[in-house]
């Protein structure tokens, strides 16, 4: 292994060691945030601490999205039975958002 390698090496293995600490911790937040929605949840799914935070019990919510595959087929289908018109505003709504891009790390498992 040359010099680069064998520095990939290492500092993969700290971060592995980072990652496997922060999943702890978040098993710790979790257990905590449970302790405290259950506090919550006893004082009619809200507390206020002045000074300290609000801490409210908020009801569960559905988002919905627009199926970006589906709406494709259906500008497909649109264009292909002479709807051009509807099929370009339909695609005219997209919106795009850029991925920075950057490292990734796929680790190898191990044959067990």
């Amino acid at each position: 292994m040359n010099s680069a390698q064998q520095q990939i090496v290492e500092l993969y293995r700290d971060l592995r060691e980072i990652e496997s600490q922060i999943e702890s911790l978040e098993g710790d937040r979790e257990g905590i945030r449970e302790q405290i929605g259950l506090l919550v949840a006893q004082n009619d799914n809200r507390i206020e601490l002045p000074g300290v935070a609000v801490f409210v019990i908020r009801a569960p919510a559905i988002q919905e999205r627009w199926s970006s595959s589906a709406l494709k087929a259906l500008v497909q289908s649109l264009r292909e039975t002479g709807q051009d018109e509807i099929a370009t505003e339909i695609a005219q709504c997209k919106l795009k958002s850029e991925n920075p891009g950057g490292l990734a790390i796929m680790p190898i498992k191990a044959n067990t």
